[in-house]
């Protein structure tokens, strides 16, 4: 019985070669495609978990939002703290006090690093880099984010003291700014 069944099978692909050769490529294919979309699945969950964990399990992001120009005028105008001299200016956001309170606040915070982040032009000489994003952070920035310095130095605690111009490029910048030159 199993024998005639095989017999039957073989002479069928034997007889109907382009049938047969268009089923397998079919399964092979379908097998493929649904190998290549596990292995993209796998590979983005795992590029997912490795931000994740640079950013660090234990690490706590306060962020301040903008408040659009509507509602801020109406809080201040309704508080009447609001001059004729600063009607362009709206503060919002949080201070290095803010820091301060919530370092005191958490005895268990081991590092606290502040980062502020504006977009600007960035030029040297002739070269420019239009909406280059520019960080203003503390020395700890270092170590939360796991920064690596190819040369040069990261920020230190005596540039924050005495408000040094100082700056660290990231490897992009530092191709498009100085291409041949040394930026150190």
């Amino acid at each position: 019985m199993w024998l005639t069944t095989l017999h039957l099978g073989i002479r069928n692909l034997l007889l109907h070669k382009l049938r047969s050769f268009l089923t397998m490529l079919g399964t092979i294919l379908g097998v493929a495609s649904v190998i290549a979309m596990l292995a993209i699945g796998e590979g983005s969950k795992k590029h997912a978990v490795d931000r994740i964990r640079q950013l660090g399990a234990n690490n706590v992001i306060v962020r301040s939002v903008k408040p659009d120009n509507q509602n801020a005028v109406e809080d201040d105008s309704s508080s009447g703290s609001r001059t004729a001299n600063d009607s362009e200016v709206i503060e919002y956001g949080l201070r290095y006090k803010d820091l301060e309170r919530l370092t005191e606040a958490m005895p268990t915070l081991r590092l606290a690093v502040p980062i502020s982040l504006v977009r600007k032009n960035a030029q040297y000489g002739r070269r420019r880099i239009s909406n280059a994003r520019l960080l203003g952070t503390t020395p700890e920035y270092q170590q939360v984010k796991n920064v690596e310095i190819k040369r040069g130095r990261f920020l230190t605690h005596t540039d924050v003291e005495r408000m040094a111009n100082v700056a660290v490029l990231g490897s992009g910048a530092a191709d498009r700014l100085f291409s041949y030159e040394d930026p150190i």
